[in-house]
């Protein structure tokens, strides 16, 4: 009996041995797969957070971009270009009243030099667009203008062998001129030079002249080339609003055409003085 006894307790102690034992081996079995869990917890925490990290960043990048395209786009000041390169232009309207002074010579009609003539100016005006642009360091620039000239051709009545010479008619003469410009580009005063060339319109009108046995009368006009020289002087009384005085030698050599029999052609070679003055506004 005491044999039983002592089997049974050595053997509910080696069961209950077991038994702990089969709990230890649990409990390690579910640590092992809660750090498992935690593991591949912090992974995806590690993961997640490095794709805010990259999002944040790119989202930065993006926003900045936008930033920078917007701030331009309100109207700020862009980065200045490279190699200190100034873009900037100088541009100049202006409007001017002309004196004409011309010179008495160059009419012939059908071929006949008319040795005495009266070539009178009267009153022009004209406008004018310069640009000066930063490559040439705006000292060296370019010029539209056009104008219109008024005047009359006299002729006394003289008598030779060849018959009787008399006459008068009006011009009026419209310039395009292309122009050539170099100026010393002060702040306050801007002396300048040029030469242009062009085309000019001439209609002369109220003709009446006599030349021996041709006589010309009625209007007609022609469509010539013309060149001119000239300098000024620009004074600024502001740093936009400025005066300005300016002379030229014009040329321009008109032949116009008649009707009827022979087509008895009347030539001026018309050159002129030109003093003008007038305003102009810069940009």
């Amino acid at each position: 009996m005491l044999g039983s006894c002592r089997w049974l307790a050595s053997h509910l102690s080696r069961r209950s041995s077991l038994q702990h034992l089969s709990q230890h081996d649990n409990d390690r079995s579910t640590e092992t797969a809660s750090n498992a869990v935690k593991s591949r917890g912090f992974a995806s925490i590690h993961l997640m957070d490095h794709a805010i990290r990259r999002w944040t960043a790119v989202s930065g990048l993006l926003i900045g971009i936008f930033a920078s395209g917007t701030s331009v786009a309100a109207g700020q000041e862009p980065a200045p270009p490279p190699f200190g390169r100034d873009d900037k232009v100088d541009l100049l309207l202006s409007g001017h009243v002309i004196g004409v002074i011309p010179q008495d010579k160059g009419l012939s009609v059908g071929g006949s030099t008319i040795p005495t003539i009266d070539v009178r100016g009267t009153i022009g005006a004209g406008m004018k667009f310069d640009v000066y642009p930063w490559f040439t360091k705006k000292l060296l620039g370019a010029e539209i203008e056009t104008f219109g000239l008024g005047g009359s051709v006299r002729t006394p009545r003289t008598t030779s062998g060849v018959g009787t010479t008399q006459g008068q008619a009006n011009l009026i003469a419209i310039s395009t001129m292309y122009n050539l410009m170099l100026r010393y580009p002060g702040e306050r005063i801007q002396p300048y030079i040029g030469v242009g060339a062009g085309s000019s319109t001439g209609i002369l009108y109220n003709v009446n002249i006599q030349s021996g046995n041709s006589s010309l009368s009625g209007n007609s006009g022609d469509w010539t080339f013309a060149y001119q020289f000239l300098g000024g002087l620009r004074v600024f009384l502001t740093t936009q609003f400025f005066l300005f005085s300016e002379y030229k030698y014009y040329v321009a050599k008109y032949s116009w055409d008649s009707d009827g029999t022979g087509n008895t052609k009347l030539k001026l070679d018309f050159q002129t003085h030109l003093v003008s003055g007038g305003i102009g506004w810069a940009f």
